[in-house]
């Protein structure tokens, strides 16, 4: 079964600003052109990003505490894939919220999926070379 997601949490994704930090910083968003992160990706030699967090489960509010400790096991998931990362942050386009993020590179899709279900997350964000930022959905809002 399909479950359906409100049009206003559909909005506030779609408004999100990711915030990538480490040695080669970047602004994501969703209305970013197509290949314009390309010449990014490629600086670090990978063909794809995916931005996922582990806070506020199925965007159920909870405490700072609870979420750091969620992502600390999100980063053990991350690292025992050993795939490389960067520190990530989404926030809404006036940082009214915001939440402590990773930037994974060539993420499998697969691996991409079960952790969406492990940790409870509506969705991830996924920029490819030549594509432009978009929303990896949990399983639950996929239609087949």
């Amino acid at each position: 079964m399909t479950a359906t997601i409100s049009a206003d949490l559909m909005a506030a994704y779609s408004a999100t600003i990711v915030r990538i930090h480490g040695h080669n910083p970047v602004v994501l968003a969703m209305a970013d052109p197509v290949g314009t992160h390309d010449r990014w990706l490629a600086q670090s030699s990978k063909a794809n990003a995916a931005v996922i967090t582990a806070w506020n489960p199925f965007s159920e509010v909870q405490s700072q505490d609870l979420n750091e400790a969620d992502n600390a096991i999100l980063l053990l998931a991350i690292e025992q894939a050993q795939l490389m990362w960067v520190p990530a942050r989404g926030s809404g386009p006036s940082s009214e919220w915001f939440e402590d993020s990773f930037c994974v590179f060539d993420v499998p899709d697969a691996l991409l999926d079960e952790w969406l279900v492990t940790f409870r997350q509506n969705a991830a964000f996924r920029v490819r070379v030549g594509g432009q930022v978009e929303l990896v959905w949990h399983r639950r809002f996929r239609r087949t």
